[in-house]
């Protein structure tokens, strides 16, 4: 999940040294926001037949700034500019592997490339091709090794029977770019259609998106129509000759004959690093000692008082009772609840004039859990529409959820938009809330520990405003958690929130911070734009589940039988298991309230008849059991020491 780009130019280009230094800063900086925690170039110097690649632990707009890089790019100015040269420049988010170890542009067997995307069935292929040596945990390595030996089996006679051969055997997306040793041509690839292309006089260059490329070649006065930048649409590849800048184009499907000549001369690689591996903290407590230590007592919770009705306990706050042991929430349920479906047929009625406009005609937006990922599959295989995803990655979304965002998108041939936030800053910030937490407890700050995420919105908005398409997505319509603000001296209100509610929400936090020093922390700023993200601005979204039933078993059945749709090891769950907070923030009120949202869920499935009150029971008590794997990751990636946190959450006193 990266943004990636590329510039290759000849002798006869037009673009200037200040519009070729300009446009490469420009083209990091607006590829920053796919990915901050790392950033990378290959620059291959047609003159003196080098290659060289830097690469640094920093957002793009920090790299760009670097000495290392001043330097590598003065080879570029002036006297010192090339006959020719190919620049491949990425910005990623550590999806697996090390930050510098496993920073991109990744070299393999003299094949040097960039990679957005993620293969989902990566160590069934490490094992299928061991002659690979797998030196490295990121999968950009297998690709461009799988890449370069279809290559070199056939003397680059046969680019695109390789690039093929390397396509229908990964699993998931890959949009990337790829120069080499020993041939003279630079390779572009997508199996989503994340990548978009320019052809000027006398360079080419490329994007992981649209808006990117445009609002880069505008900062450098580059005169181009907008129908100049040609998407490469899904299952496509083009060759870029390095020396004609001659392109040849497959669509997928569609025989092209061309031949990539092995270079008359072999260039020699020149690899320039400037930063130690930046590891990630982790947890030294064994298995054995955090399971001993996680809580569960799943006869103690059944015990609980709940409504005769559904299954919501005392504990839940703003609860209460009739004489027939009928809760509150589910007498109000007929006010809260959603309306009766309004059908496919108004669905098709109401996008009937989207459905014709030619391309990319909506937008998804895709937060890797199941809702969204079906939401996907109906926008584009029962309702027909051509969308494009959306997601926004705030440093908590988990690999697991991303490879099934990529299996949708590959599987569907989506294009994936990705907004990346500064996931270093997001998750130092979340540590300080938690750490604020584990100092002095109180359920109702728990929503501190999401305040990173609610920036999904904004963007959204954002990007429908500059495509100018209608926003879709899938929200279960019983996914009702009142408690979360409960806890936070938030009453209930069945109809709407109002401006009286998000006031009492300000007057707790104010008041908790007196009470808790830690709260008034670094991550204030960002709290503040999540509470206007959240209550103060508005987005136009059409949910799919008003037009059509949201049923579980269908859901579950259609993304793993169809999708390959993984699910998560520790829980019998497919619900949350993409989201790297929830198995913590759920420990905490099972533990201290006894129930979860998993409760919450199941209760409103009781009340639309979905299952009985003792299938509901059953299955959150089930479902509420500690998930170990998630919760490690989440201590591990914020920083937190995981055996201390649960010593400390397990004393604190219990609600029941």
């Amino acid at each position: 999940m990266c943004g990636i780009f590329g510039i290759i130019t000849n002798d006869k280009t037009s673009i200037s040294d200040a519009q070729l230094s300009k446009l490469v800063k420009e083209l990091f900086l607006f590829s920053e926001l796919r990915g901050m925690e790392s950033s990378g170039l290959v620059l291959k110097n047609q003159s003196c037949k080098t290659i060289s690649t830097f690469r640094q632990s920093s957002k793009g707009s920090l790299f760009v700034k670097s000495d290392a890089y001043k330097k590598i790019f003065q080879k570029l100015q002036g006297n010192n500019r090339p006959e020719g040269f190919s620049l491949l420049g990425h910005t990623r988010i550590a999806t697996n592997g090390y930050l510098t170890l496993d920073n991109q542009p990744i070299v393999k067997n003299g094949c040097f490339g960039i990679h957005n995307g993620i293969l989902c069935n990566i160590e069934p292929l490490w094992n299928k091709h061991k002659d690979l040596d797998r030196r490295q945990v990121i999968d950009t390595e297998l690709l461009l090794g799988l890449l370069k030996n279809n290559l070199d089996d056939t003397h680059g006679e046969d680019v695109f029977g390789s690039i093929e051969n390397v396509f229908e055997e990964i699993e998931g997306t890959a949009s990337l770019g790829a120069l080499f040793d020993n041939y003279n041509s630079v390779l572009i690839a997508s199996n989503c259609g994340s990548l978009y292309y320019f052809y000027g006089k006398g360079f080419f260059v490329f994007a992981s998106e649209k808006f990117i490329l445009q609002n880069a070649l505008a900062r450098v006065d580059i005169v181009f129509d907008e129908l100049d930048i040609v998407q490469l649409s899904p299952v496509s590849y083009g060759i870029i000759d390095e020396r004609s800048l001659e392109f040849t184009l497959m669509q997928s499907g569609e025989p092209v004959v061309n031949t990539l000549p092995l270079s008359e001369i072999m260039f020699t690689h020149i690899e320039l690093t400037t930063d130690k591996p930046k590891l990630p903290f982790i947890n030294s407590q064994t298995e054995e000692e955090i399971k001993d230590a996680l809580y569960y007592d799943p006869e103690k919770w059944a015990e609980i008082r709940r409504c005769t009705n559904c299954i919501l306990p005392e504990t839940h706050p703003h609860i209460d009772f009739d004489e027939n042991g009928v809760c509150n929430y589910c007498r109000h349920y007929s006010t809260r609840k959603k309306k009766t479906l309004w059908g496919k047929e108004k669905f098709e009625k109401e996008f009937a004039e989207i459905k014709k406009k030619e391309g990319v005609n909506c937008i998804v937006m895709l937060s890797g859990g199941r809702d969204s990922c079906y939401a996907l599959h109906l926008v584009k295989k029962v309702f027909g529409l051509n969308p494009v995803a959306y997601s926004y990655d705030w440093g908590m979304l988990t690999d697991l959820g991303r490879r099934n965002q990529v299996r949708m998108c590959a599987k569907l041939g989506v294009e994936h938009i990705i907004v990346s936030a500064d996931i270093s800053y997001k998750r130092k910030n979340i540590r300080k809330n938690v750490q604020a937490f584990l100092h002095q407890p109180h359920l109702g700050i728990i929503g501190l520990f999401m305040a990173g995420d609610k920036a999904v919105n904004h963007y959204a908005a954002d990007l429908s405003k500059k495509m100018n398409l209608p926003l879709l997505g899938g929200s279960c319509p019983m996914e009702w958690t009142y408690f979360k603000e409960g806890f936070s001296n938030v009453k209930p209100n069945f109809a709407k929130r109002t401006w009286k509610d998000r006031f009492s929400l300000i007057n707790f936090f104010v008041t908790q911070s007196f009470k808790n020093p830690k709260l008034l922390n670094l991550s204030i700023l960002d709290t503040l734009k999540a509470y206007k993200y959240y209550y103060l601005e508005s987005l136009n979204v059409s949910n799919v589940f008003r037009y059509v039933p949201w049923e579980e078993n269908e859901v579950n059945r259609v993304l793993v039988n169809e999708y390959n749709w993984e699910l998560s090891p520790d829980t019998v769950t497919s619900w949350r298991i993409g989201d790297g907070t929830a198995a913590f923030y759920n420990y905490i009120y099972a533990t201290v309230a006894g129930f979860t949202e998993n409760d919450c869920l199941r209760s409103n499935q009781v009340l639309e008849g979905i299952i009985t009150r003792e299938e509901a029971l059953k299955k959150a008590i089930i479902e509420n059991k500690p998930r170990y794997d998630s919760i490690r990751w989440y201590c591990d990636t914020i920083g937190v020491d995981l055996l201390d946190a649960i010593k400390t959450i397990n004393k604190i006193p219990k609600l029941y």
